[in-house]
């Protein structure tokens, strides 16, 4: 861990250059869709694109997360559990090891969080992603950058202001533009180095800038995902459970 604050912690080279190589080319080979219908996204020519495989590795027991009737159907085949087979088993893996030294920013493995889930996404010339709060159903979130290479010229920083802005990108609450400003006067960023992890505790407002068009068909490739809180859990069983039923 190279450097860290209250809420963002970074952690640089965490695959060996074979791994690594092997992860960004499983990524980049994916099939993308882009993003659209959330707060994070604005404008849909900006929006960055998904990928459509991911992984998921509980922190507990599976029998202890999930109840009889979803452990027993047959949509529990469409869940990429962890161990999925592909190089994002690796990437889970990796957190999973290097967050026991984040537990002031998103709490304790198995009782503060359950899961971690992790997807793909891709950023092209011309994208970003507004600022946003990761919180309430997440402890926090993580960010691997999976590009080989990167110029500081091509933009798409980790922009981020080192408060917690829950109550201000609250989707529920209508917060004014200038009560926005006003909380987020100062931050920081964080630049996208290939083989990189930058672990974000919940609350945290954080976007990514635009990568820039001098970036020319270089994309912004990363795997991000969210430690899933054991009230985000709750939450997901039931649409689950609505497709199984």
């Amino acid at each position: 861990m190279n450097n860290s604050n209250e809420r963002v912690k970074v952690f640089d080279d965490v695959f060996e250059q074979d791994l690594f190589l092997k992860i960004s080319n499983y990524v980049k080979s994916l099939e993308y869709k882009e993003l659209t219908g959330d707060v994070s996204y604005n404008d849909s020519a900006e929006n960055p694109s998904q990928a459509e495989r991911g992984c998921i590795l509980p922190a507990l027991p599976i029998d202890n997360l999930l109840p009889a009737e979803l452990i027993n159907s047959p949509i529990m085949n469409e869940i990429p559990l962890h161990p999925t087979g592909t190089p994002l088993d690796s990437v889970v893996e990796m957190v999973d090891r290097n967050v026991k030294s984040c537990e002031d920013i998103i709490g304790t493995k198995g009782k503060d969080w359950v899961a971690v889930v992790c997807t793909p996404y891709n950023y092209k010339s011309g994208e970003r992603l507004a600022w946003h709060t990761d919180s309430e159903i997440y402890s926090g979130a993580f960010i691997l950058y999976a590009h080989e290479n990167w110029d500081i010229e091509w933009g798409g920083e980790l922009l981020y202001s080192n408060v917690n802005a829950s109550d201000i990108f609250n989707p529920n609450t209508k917060v004014d533009a200038e009560k926005k400003l006003k909380r987020l006067e100062q931050g920081k960023y964080i630049n996208p180095l290939p083989n990189r992890l930058v672990v974000i505790g919940a609350g945290t407002p954080h976007k990514v800038s635009n990568v820039t068009l001098s970036a020319e068909d270089n994309m912004r490739v990363s795997v991000a995902g969210f430690f899933i809180t054991p009230k985000g859990l709750d939450k997901f069983i039931p649409q689950i459970l609505d497709n199984v039923n």
